[in-house]
């Protein structure tokens, strides 16, 4: 028979690998936290925000499981200090939109074991981390587009003005490109396993509301996540109108079975939500996206 002595030990062998677990996953969650901040960096040139990217890979990875990663994106290559060629490679392509961009290579300094190496965790995490840099690039691209966009409108107004005779087609342009522009301001993003974050900055009328409206339903419909995250810290005033359009995409939400979460919320909206009496019902909410993917997670039973 199993002595208790021997009990115990296994009870606390077991302990240690849930530790070492929710370790890795701690890490993790801080690398995904970190990233999520810094794909937000618009203005900082595109090879130092690559670098500073590549150079968080390995934090992810447990403290004696030296880690090396190279990203290649558009002929450039950023890499950590050890990384060389050799076997126990695992590349990751780098997806932004549909199109493959570049790959990200990660490796242990001195393995050879190739992919296996790698549980499917860590490769959850590194395509991820993948995602994150496909991210920035379609964001990138995005911010050109909205800036040329925005200055056609602008040259299109001005030739109004000056009564050209093709007004009435250039205002449909105008239109188009209004159009454009407001859907590139609602994205909608998968940052984990069937968990979706939708950003939100700057004014939430009613037109840009039913934008966030339309897509939120349409991911939801075409992804299928549990929960979404919606995040409002670039959102700088909340008013009665404004609660109720954040309300209403949540219930929307949740009636097609994925519950929606509100992340972000300024110290001076608060005060403006408790000052007004204004409601969001019995929506969840959380303090960052962070603290909002780790609620996710404790309701899907993740560690």
């Amino acid at each position: 028979m199993e002595t208790a002595e021997a009990r115990l030990h296994a009870l606390h062998e077991e302990l240690t690998l849930v530790r070492g677990a929710l370790g890795e996953r701690e890490q993790e969650l801080g690398c995904v936290q970190a990233f999520h901040d810094l794909t937000r960096r618009d203005t900082m040139p595109l090879g130092e925000l690559f670098q500073r990217m590549v150079d968080l890979v390995p934090l992810a990875f447990l403290e004696g499981e030296p880690i090396a990663a190279r990203v290649t994106i558009a002929d450039q290559r950023f890499v950590t200090p050890g990384f060389r060629e050799a076997d126990g490679i695992h590349p990751t392509s780098i997806v932004a939109g549909e199109q493959d961009v570049g790959v990200l290579e990660v490796r242990r300094v001195g393995d050879s074991a190739g992919e296996e190496s790698f549980s499917l965790q860590k490769r959850r995490f590194l395509a991820l981390v993948a995602d994150c840099f496909g991210e920035v690039v379609q964001r990138r691209f995005a911010a050109d587009q909205q800036k040329r966009l925005a200055e056609e409108l602008e040259a299109e107004r001005e030739t109004l003005q000056r009564g050209n005779h093709e007004a009435e087609e250039r205002l449909h342009l105008i239109e188009r490109m209004q159009q454009a522009i407001l859907e590139l301001s609602v994205p909608v993003l998968e940052i984990w396993d069937r968990v979706l974050l939708v950003p939100l900055a700057g004014l939430l009328d009613s037109r840009r509301a039913a934008q966030a409206m339309d897509s939120v339903l349409a991911a939801i419909k075409d992804r299928q996540p549990r929960f979404v995250l919606m995040d409002i810290t670039g959102v700088l005033v909340v008013d009665t109108a404004t609660a109720g359009y954040l309300l209403q995409i949540a219930q929307a939400a949740s009636l097609l079975g994925a519950p929606l979460l509100l992340t972000g919320i300024r110290p001076n909206v608060a005060q403006t939500i408790v000052s007004l009496g204004l409601h969001i019902g019995d929506v969840r909410t959380c303090a960052n996206v962070r603290d909002g993917l780790r609620e996710c997670m404790r309701r899907m039973g993740r560690p």
